[in-house]
């Protein structure tokens, strides 16, 4: 037996506080508004009927340009308050509030982790027997670096900014009890204050949809903006939270119109339960999955329904929802490997949902950020990268205990089987629309850039490219071939491959504009296949959404300025093609990309610049 060894530890603190303040604050949550999701856990366990989201902006000048920058944050609600040692709890890394069953949160980390990750100064005010018998306490950053405290304050009786109060919507300040956390020193918000409402309405409308759908909560945002010399705030955005389903069942839902009031999607079979035992108590894990209504495919107006603004909010909720305690933890993306990558239209047209409580978070591995659900990630890893059969992937992988795996294979199998459906969908809805004339902008440049440039090799002007090359001498077969083999390897299944490169080469395209997901700050990407140039471009960009408004607003009529000034923006993109297409040296081709990557940098910025001014 190993010798056993003793310290005497009397006296030393199994945490120093400074660091471990400063590990906590490295808590990587996705954005703000996940942070702030912790705080509204919270306020759900304390049976709040009303939260608010209030935000205060201030403008500042960096490099003599004036910013936005948010600067408090603050959470109120009207739930049933806490007295003075729950609070101390609350504050502490660990303290419990409560050990209710259904209770959202894990292990007493929410508050102040959350808080911290974002602020350097957390304060709370909370009160459950009136308002006047109200408790105030803070964690600050500064304090605790600099060795000035290192336990939890003493809560006192510091009144409620009336601020707050003001600002507040109907309904949610109550006198008789309630809670409010302010962050201040918003040192580690990086995303700007548009960005930061948008996702409040996103990312919270989703995590917290069961709750808001099902009428337990109403959660309201709202932004304030100050002016230099401004002494008060004026509203800037208020909206009430709707569900963001990324099932799309629910109604009504912050779904783009038609849909926000009828659900865009429909049950695909009956909800399946797979049941485990943990600690003598039965635990039952519930999988509902839903698939698009045909009629939402149809979008007049538009040459894919992807491209519609409903086809865009679904591809923001791409993935299987995993809900613990009816709060979504994450979208999990492995799965849309079925059948194609992210990149395949198909995969934004299903929905899956699993669905557990907390005696089933040991199966999930969930974290105490309640972002990840690791066991069920690493089976969804293992599974969608592997092809053998599900008997040898259940013997292969769940030796110890395979119902983990059970589950994400009917996800797999499911999720294959309507992605089929879906694609046969598409299929039908092609056929019914061939022949009709669906002119998008892009559409139109390509055929412009087609004709300037055969008009322009003519005159001599320009030589011919090895693509203009390729495109003379070989034959259409191979060039489809070709074209067909680049989408597939981009991830596009077969079928819409098939479809895009057969269009491309009947059609004669000279260049066709593109969309899909590329790195970083990269605008576009230029691809030359089978005689095409292909302008493929970033959909994490801002300017992707930017073009996306000329397409959606542009009128038939060739006059119509807002065409022209479509036109003319993706005919700069298509002018940059041809040029880095002429270029032989793969030298100064890396060089060329390298300046369209950093030229994607400043559209990005002065493309946000405008944002902000609107």
């Amino acid at each position: 037996m190993a010798e056993q060894l003793s310290y005497d530890s009397s006296g030393e603190s199994l945490f120093i506080p400074a660091d471990a303040l400063r590990a906590m604050r490295d808590s990587r949550y996705r954005n703000t508004a996940y942070a702030l999701s912790e705080l509204i856990d919270n306020s759900i366990d304390a049976r709040s009927k009303n939260i608010d989201i209030l935000c205060f902006e201030e403008q500042e000048v960096v490099s003599i340009r004036q910013h936005w920058r948010m600067q408090e944050i603050a959470v109120l609600d009207n739930g049933h308050g806490m007295n003075r040692e729950t609070l101390i709890q609350a504050l502490r890394f660990g303290g419990r509030r409560s050990s209710g069953v259904h209770r959202i949160g894990k292990y007493g980390m929410g508050l102040p982790t959350a808080s911290v990750s974002k602020a350097r100064r957390v304060d709370v005010w909370t009160w459950e027997n009136g308002i006047d018998n109200l408790w105030h306490c803070y964690i600050d950053v500064e304090a605790v670096e600099s060795n000035r405290i290192s336990m939890v304050p003493n809560p006192d009786k510091q009144s409620l900014p009336s601020k707050y109060i003001e600002k507040s919507f109907h309904g949610t300040y109550n006198e008789s009890h309630g809670t409010l956390v302010v962050w201040t020193n918003l040192d580690r918000v990086t995303e700007r204050s548009n960005t930061i409402f948008d996702h409040i309405e996103r990312e919270i409308g989703k995590i917290h949809r069961h709750f808001i759908y099902d009428g337990d909560v109403m959660i309201h945002a709202a932004s304030f903006r100050r002016e230099f010399g401004d002494v008060d705030f004026r509203s800037e955005n208020e909206r009430q939270l709707r569900p963001n389903d990324p099932l799309y069942l629910m109604q009504p839902t912050s779904t783009p119109d038609p849909w926000d009031n009828d659900a865009m999607f429909q049950p695909y079979g009956s909800p399946k339960e797979f049941k485990h035992h943990v600690d003598g108590k039965e635990e039952i894990v519930r999988v509902v999955y839903s698939i698009v209504k045909p009629e939402a495919l149809k979008t007049p107006g538009y040459a894919n329904a992807g491209d519609s603004p409903h086809g865009q909010h679904a591809r923001r909720n791409l993935g299987v929802s995993v809900v613990r305690e009816r709060r979504e933890i994450l979208l999990e993306n492995e799965f849309v490997r079925a059948g194609g990558s992210s990149t395949a239209p198909q995969n934004r047209w299903w929905g899956c949902e699993v669905e557990f409580s907390r005696g089933s978070d040991d199966l999930f591995g969930v974290d105490h950020n309640k972002q990840m659900a690791a066991n069920f990630t690493q089976a969804a890893r293992d599974v969608m990268n592997s092809d053998d059969s599900d008997l040898h992937l259940l013997n292969e992988f769940g030796e110890s205990d395979d119902l983990m795996y059970k589950i994400v294979l009917d996800i797999r199998n499911t999720t294959r089987a309507m992605f089929r459906e879906i694609v046969q969908m598409m299929e039908h809805r092609r056929k019914a629309s061939e022949g009709k004339d669906i002119t998008k902008v892009s559409t139109h440049a390509a055929r412009i850039a087609k004709e300037a440039t055969q008009e322009a090799i003519e005159r001599g002007d320009i030589s011919k490219t090895k693509t203009d090359i390729q495109r003379e001498e070989q034959q259409p077969e191979q060039r489809e071939l070709e074209l067909f083999n680049a989408y597939v390897a981009e991830g596009v299944n077969e079928v819409d491959a098939r479809s895009l490169a057969k269009q491309l080469i009947e059609n004669d395209e000279w260049y066709c504009f593109e969309s899909d997901q590329l790195d970083a700050y990269q605008m576009f990407r230029i691809r030359n296949q089978g005689g095409v140039i292909r302008v493929i471009l970033n959909i994490n960009h801002p300017i992707h959404d930017f073009i996306r408004m000329f397409e959606e607003q542009a009128k038939l009529d060739l006059s119509d300025p807002v065409r022209k000034a479509g036109l003319g923006l993706i005919l700069l993109l298509m002018s940059w093609a041809r040029m880095e297409d002429q270029i032989e040296s793969e030298q100064e081709r890396r060089r060329i990309q390298f300046i369209a990557q950093q030229w994607g940098v400043h559209v990005d910025e002065f493309i946000q610049y405008i944002t902000e001014l609107q």
